[in-house]
């Protein structure tokens, strides 16, 4: 059963065991993961938690780690199984597992990023009535403004109409981003006791360009240029998830052009046919990069920064180093595999 993300968060979860969050939003990815395991643990009281990536999906593993979940932990609590997958190795897996055992004392959650309608899990998905499909896209400037007017409300600050709007212009559209956002601006505003518009060019006068420009010289493994920018930054260098997020997207479009490529459209035309398309100053350096970047290698680090949004999400101590020994390794070699 497919619901969107309002009425997921409306709704009662109580008697759904397994639920499948997709979608390029990780923030209301993951505050769909975070609903389910709080409301499973008023209805449980302890819970045991069990994360999962898709390395550790081997052929036969989720068959036998769900039909021995029947069974609670030693100490008598639910098992809550969270399984991010990175590709779609293991999706038949599951879902014939599912339809096997319909019933089962754990919860399931998975979480991906895009998932294509052909999917075998958003299909199995979408046409049960026992579990739950919640797609995550992008917040548009009616949800923006509301988290806004949230946030301001829950720290006792006064904002304006015209001041929401203002702020909801700057902000991008990705629910992780737009949180860490607001908490930087209220801190600063309580901590400078300036008004909401003598505070909006902390938000980003040029974050934006700056990162932009950090991508491709990431992407174009130039050493010099990108620790030279990426030590400019307190901001940039705080920001995970917009790191993440935007190397990604630089990744998919080189992927995106070198799938185009192979049947058999010119180069030119295929990054001409990139939404949104690359700015003229960057056009070399991207013709460049189609070039230097092997598909393996694509998927290899998109798999890599998947991983290391996980652990930013589970607030692992690691993750900083982690993020930042791939950025080193991309630099560095010239086969990065």
């Amino acid at each position: 059963m497919i619901l969107n993300f309002s009425s997921f968060v409306k709704t009662n979860i109580s008697k759904t065991s397994s639920f499948l969050i997709y979608g390029e939003n990780q923030g209301r990815v993951e505050e769909c993961s975070t609903i389910v395991i709080n409301s499973m643990k008023k209805i449980y009281g302890a819970i045991n938690q069990i994360y999962l990536s898709s390395d550790e999906l081997k052929k036969g593993v989720f068959s036998k780690l769900y039909s021995d979940s029947n069974n609670h932990d030693l100490f008598g609590n639910k098992n809550i199984f969270i399984i991010s997958l990175q590709d779609q190795k293991a999706a038949k897996e599951i879902v014939e597992t599912l339809k096997i055992k319909k019933t089962s004392f754990a919860i399931l959650i998975i979480k991906c990023v895009q998932l294509k309608k052909t999917s075998a899990l958003r299909t199995f998905f979408e046409k049960s009535k026992e579990n739950l499909i919640v797609p995550c896209y992008e917040e548009n400037e009616t949800d923006k403004r509301n988290m806004i007017k949230d946030f301001f409300s829950s720290a006792k600050l006064n904002i304006s109409v015209h001041e929401i709007n203002l702020l909801s212009g700057l902000l991008s559209n990705e629910r992780l981003e737009i949180k860490n956002e607001l908490n930087k601006l209220i801190i600063f505003i309580k901590n400078s006791k300036k008004d909401v518009k003598e505070s909006l060019n902390i938000i980003s006068e040029n974050i934006s360009e700056n990162i932009g420009q950090l991508i491709f010289f990431l992407a174009s493994r130039d050493e010099f240029n990108f620790l030279k920018n990426f030590f400019k930054s307190k901001d940039i260098q705080n920001d995970h998830v917009k790191l993440i997020n935007s190397f990604s997207d630089h990744l998919l479009k080189i992927l995106e052009v070198k799938d185009k490529i192979k049947r058999g459209h010119e180069k030119s035309f295929a990054i001409k046919a990139l939404r949104p398309p690359i700015f003229f100053k960057y056009l070399s350096d991207f013709t460049r990069q189609v070039d230097l970047w092997e598909e393996k290698e694509i998927n290899h680090f998109l798999r890599k920064l998947y991983i290391c949004q996980s652990y930013h999400l589970k607030n692992f101590k690691s993750n900083k180093f982690t993020l930042y020994f791939l950025f080193l390794k991309i630099l560095n070699l010239k086969k990065v595999i």
